[in-house]
């Protein structure tokens, strides 16, 4: 039997990636498959995992001398460097279908594809020519480049159904699929843990716990929680993470006794630490179409935790809640946000707590799994 090579790419670390993780093992599903990740890492070589094969590239500008290497650490040679041996590493492995899974992995992935006729899917994790702190030249040079090269893409995957609209509003019809960055449900008891927030943070029973989990940075709506702990006197909120605005929070806690940060802590964890809370917070703001049109990874961990979640009013957010019931909408407004935050009830929060994960299955990573190989088959079908 002839195996059909598959090769993920994108310019992150693709061995701390979870998406581009349960991407690769969902493809390898496919009957005589073999796939590839090739992404940048400090790590030297490829190295095998499970049945996977990472390509980890190192950048060659560090071991120049340093003079020249300042030189030529430009936003352009540094973009070249990363086509050049991508496209290399491509050329060697010789994929039949190459999976970019960013705009900058499109760009190599584009080209290869055109040299060897192989098939080519794009996997947008966000809106990403309109998202946050993309600057105005390169959100137009990032959608001209996406429109060039959408009539050779073969499948296209986002994340949320308004951003997949955009897409197909803006190029032009496509095969194409949602799939959610869901925890795999059946490993959420991995890693379990012994002590609770209560335990550890010495939490009242009588508080409702409300627990922050993601990186501490600006648009994630850091600022509002504070300012409604300051007032939610019945609700305690622990912050899981680390950021740039860890400070501000440290300083908010010496004057209110119902805020904590909790360290990090693995990924695969995740989840079982959630469990011990009572609500979700995911409150991003309105810093870019993007994050309007998003679904947080949050808002899927915190519904398959059980947690009552709370999220801004976006367009994405509010349809899954409405539709799985895992919570409410704050007002934009801080005082009417603060005023829907204190009518929160112990009851809501353990109907919330009630409600089977069968009930969100079209969530779940087994059925975005499902998504991700309807559109590989109907790519390989293709004539394209």
């Amino acid at each position: 039997m002839q195996v059909l090579k598959v090769a993920h790419v994108t310019h992150t670390d693709i061995s701390s990636d979870s998406r581009i993780l349960k991407s690769m093992d969902a493809v390898r599903q496919l009957e005589g498959v073999k796939v590839y990740g090739l992404g940048l890492s400090e790590e030297r070589g490829a190295k095998p995992v499970g049945q996977n094969y990472f390509l980890r590239v190192r950048s060659l500008l560090k071991r120049l001398p340093r003079l020249l290497r300042l030189m030529l650490l430009s936003p352009l040679f540094i973009f070249l460097e990363f086509f050049l041996v991508f496209l290399f590493k491509l050329v060697k492995i010789r994929p039949s279908i190459v999976h970019a899974h960013d705009y900058l992995a499109l760009v190599p992935c584009y080209f290869y594809s055109v040299l060897f006729g192989s098939k080519l899917i794009y996997d947008a994790h966000e809106l990403e020519s309109r998202k946050n702190g993309i600057g105005r030249a390169a959100s137009y040079l990032v959608a001209t480049f996406e429109r060039l090269v959408w009539s050779r893409i073969d499948g296209f995957i986002t994340v949320s159904n308004a951003i997949e609209e955009w897409y197909q509003q803006q190029f032009g019809a496509k095969e194409s699929a949602v799939v959610l960055n869901s925890p795999i449900v059946k490993d959420t008891d991995e890693g379990g843990v012994n002590t609770s927030f209560r335990d550890i943070f010495s939490i009242p029973d009588e508080r409702i716990v409300a627990v922050y989990v993601g990186l501490f940075v600006k648009g994630r709506g850091i600022e509002n929680i504070l300012e409604l702990a300051k007032t939610a006197k019945n609700i305690h909120f622990v912050f899981l993470g680390d950021g740039e605005l860890k400070q501000s929070i440290l300083s908010v806690s010496k004057d209110f006794d119902n805020v904590d940060v909790h360290p990090f802590v693995e990924h695969f964890r995740v989840v079982s630490y959630l469990k011990e809370a009572d609500i979700g917070l995911c409150l991003l703001e309105n810093v870019s179409l993007s994050d309007y049109y998003a679904i947080p990874n949050k808002l899927l961990e915190y519904s398959f935790s059980g947690l009552y979640v709370l999220a801004t009013d976006f367009p994405e957010m509010r349809g899954l809640i409405d539709k799985y019931k895992l919570g409410k909408c704050l007002p934009d407004d801080l005082e009417s946000a603060k005023v829907s935050l204190e009518e929160i009830t112990q009851e809501q929060v353990a109907e919330r707590r009630t409600q089977s994960t069968e009930s969100l299955y079209d969530l779940s990573w087994e059925a975005q799994e499902k998504k991700i190989l309807k559109l590989y088959r109907q790519v390989l079908e293709s004539n394209h």
